[in-house]
């Protein structure tokens, strides 16, 4: 476990302000150019509301994008997805079942002679009609090709490169985003049945294997992990330990959230995690952890500081801070980097700030801080309230 008395702050989505946190940075670099192995890589960042965890979150994606010779998909779960079905619409999302379609049709095409001897030998004119022996043809070159991939995904992938029919490639996007099929379209697809909680983890991972075998590598950032399935349902927690079980070459995952919840993971005795699940804990557990908090008083000067001028330039060698008003900006922001950072970005909007902060200036500040912390306890509060 790495334990830092730093954060960050993100002044945007592409320019990092570090306030003396140049051990978070290179840890969130050494996890970024690491390389890609065969088994899936987990980074958890824990820390309290307003420590930084997001804009880490958004470091590494951004960091991610400029790796060389990488060919990379990165995914990213700004809102929490609310249960692990939905895990598989945003992944057919960033990876479209096109883009999957034409790697396993350049697979299959790299074993022509394979699917022709299939052909071959399951041919017969006179009993089976010739769509239905293609369909198997490519059924078992995929089962060839994927022998892990579960046999629904594998059935529709097949009924698509057989058919190349619109109808059943549109039915088949709706299957994978967990959209209830009827009976009719079940059975034109060729599948037992619609996506569920317990075999969601298997379908996605074997969809993602997919790209995976044509040399790609993947990057999963998920936000404020605590939210998963209306906070702590139990099978979520499952099916998501279920698909870190997976183990994906070529893998890694960032995941964030409080330290509370991470207890709560544990317990289940906590307001964001009401659902223990040791087995999820435990490997989240043994994954790598960087633990984010609060800033000191003289950090939180400096944070402010370097925050204010990358919003205003014309700030650069001007900004003023009085102890008196740096004294109570800590008192009602407890060095938080998030609550820091409003009050700069409320600062700037101010059109007569010239940089100077004194007892009169905090005092307009701290009234709209105080207002927009009790805003965002109020919508907080309405988000972990149980669902009735």
């Amino acid at each position: 476990m790495i334990n830092l008395s730093y954060s960050i702050g993100v002044p945007d989505k592409t320019r990092i302000i570090w306030a003396d946190v140049e051990e978070i940075k290179a840890e969130l670099d050494r996890f970024v150019k690491a390389k890609f192995t065969d088994r899936i890589s987990v980074l958890v960042i824990l820390g309290d509301y307003g420590t930084g965890k997001t804009h880490s979150l958004n470091y590494i994606r951004h960091s991610s994008q400029n790796l060389q010779k990488v060919k990379l998909k990165i995914i990213v779960f700004e809102h929490p997805f609310e249960n692990f079905i939905v895990f598989l619409e945003k992944i057919e999302e960033f990876l479209p079942l096109e883009e999957t379609c034409a790697i396993v049709k350049r697979s299959i095409t790299k074993r022509k002679s394979q699917i022709t001897k299939l052909f071959k030998k399951g041919y017969d004119e006179d009993i089976i009609d010739s769509v239905m022996v293609f369909e198997k043809a490519h059924d078992l070159v995929l089962k060839s090709m994927y022998p892990q991939m579960c046999s629904d995904l594998r059935t529709i992938l097949a009924r698509i490169l057989t058919t190349e029919s619109k109808e059943i490639f549109d039915l088949a996007k709706k299957w994978l985003r967990g959209v209830s099929l009827t009976p009719t379209q079940l059975r034109d697809l060729g599948v037992t049945g619609k996506i569920s909680i317990s075999n969601a983890p298997d379908i996605s991972a074997d969809y993602l294997r997919i790209y995976l075998s044509d040399g790609g590598c993947l990057l999963l950032l998920i936000d404020e992990f605590e939210d998963l399935g209306d906070i702590g349902d139990k099978p979520s927690l499952v099916s998501f330990r279920h698909y870190l079980d997976e183990n994906l070459p070529r893998t890694k995952m960032v995941v964030t959230m409080t330290d509370d919840a991470f207890e709560g993971l544990r317990t289940g005795k906590k307001v964001f995690m009401r659902k223990s699940y040791v087995p999820l804990w435990s490997r989240f557990n043994t994954s790598k952890k960087l633990r984010l908090s609060n800033l000191n008083q003289e950090n939180s000067k400096l944070f402010l500081t370097d925050y204010l001028t990358s919003l205003n330039r014309n700030l650069k060698n001007k900004i003023e801070i009085e102890s008196n008003a740096l004294q109570r900006i800590y008192r009602h922001t407890n060095g938080s980097p998030r609550l820091l950072s409003v009050i700069a970005e409320y600062l700037c909007s101010m059109s007569k700030f010239d940089g100077r902060l004194d007892d009169k200036t905090v005092s307009v500040v701290v009234d709209y801080l105080e207002l927009k912390i009790r805003t965002e306890k109020a919508s907080e509060a309405e988000r972990v309230s149980p669902k009735i």
